[in-house]
């Protein structure tokens, strides 16, 4: 979670940028955290003790994993991806999301079972902001949307592979169309669990119940969801499987050296950032 938050916190996919970004991520985490709540000083003494927990058990603990993750990942792009290693990586993702979502859910239940009625009720108004901006970005204007979602996928590729073909970047633009409504069913999925989660925070007020319960909603993200979104998030899954497979058979050698690189050059940073733990 921590990586994954700041790799998509970084403007560049530079190695040197996530490095400084992950030696402060607790910090980048707090900073999150108070854009919902405004906390009081014994909260936010609280919210910065578990966050610090939580990032030097992860720098110990899960960045040699990432370092591996990375390797062998930089392999199978090397020999061509197959159907099984996008499968292998997913699987491989959501077991440490696992893990570190058992982690999150103990550092900030005791945060949470302190919240007033009216930092909950702040905390909802924040998550209509964000609802809001979500919906006039992906939802609102298809069109617009549809365009957000093609530059961003764009982008993300382009970082690890270099300059794209216009036929790689019309494989994405198809990905994008095949996929349209997704985000509307996203955003309603995101309201119903946002709505579960302040429910649970305004009427488990026992530290270790709400612990649990926080534990399940993180570990099971699916848990509850209806079956058009699953229906949907599982198409959605399989399209992306099949633009990356299909991209993968059309890079140079050159875009090829250039992801696995990358990797290998991720991989050597989270050593170096889990030795000096």
């Amino acid at each position: 979670m921590l990586v994954a938050f700041v790799l998509s916190a970084c403007t560049t996919l530079n190695v040197t940028t996530v490095q400084v970004a992950y030696e402060h991520a607790d910090w980048l985490l707090q900073r999150m955290a108070a854009h919902y709540v405004s906390f009081d000083p014994t909260q936010s003494e609280a919210v910065h003790t578990g966050f610090g927990r939580l990032h030097a058990w992860h720098r110990s603990q899960e960045l040699p994993l990432y370092a591996d993750l990375m390797d062998a990942t930089a392999a199978r792009v090397e020999r061509g991806l197959r159907r099984e290693d996008i499968a292998w990586f997913m699987r491989v993702m959501y077991e440490r999301w696992q893990v570190t979502g058992q982690r999150l859910a103990g550092e900030i239940a005791p945060v949470l079972v302190s919240l007033t009625p009216e930092q909950i009720a702040q905390m909802e108004r924040r998550m209509a902001d964000d609802n809001a901006k979500f919906a006039k970005t992906q939802v609102s204007d298809i069109r617009k949307a549809d365009r957000h979602r093609y530059d961003w996928l764009v982008e993300q590729v382009t970082r690890w592979t270099g300059e794209l073909t216009a036929a790689q970047k019309q494989r994405i633009e198809q990905v994008v169309k095949q996929t349209q409504d997704f985000p509307a069913l996203r955003l309603v999925e995101r309201r119903r669990r946002q709505a579960e989660f302040l429910q649970l925070v305004r009427e488990t007020r026992d530290q270790q119940a709400l612990r649990r319960a926080l534990t399940d909603m993180l570990t099971r993200p699916r848990e509850g969801a209806d079956d058009a979104y699953r229906r949907s998030a599982l198409r959605f899954e399989e399209q992306m499987t099949q633009m990356i497979l299909d991209l993968d058979k059309t890079l140079s050698p050159q875009q090829r050296a250039n992801a696995a690189g990358l990797m290998r050059r991720y991989a050597q940073s989270f050593r170096t950032m889990a030795g000096s733990a």
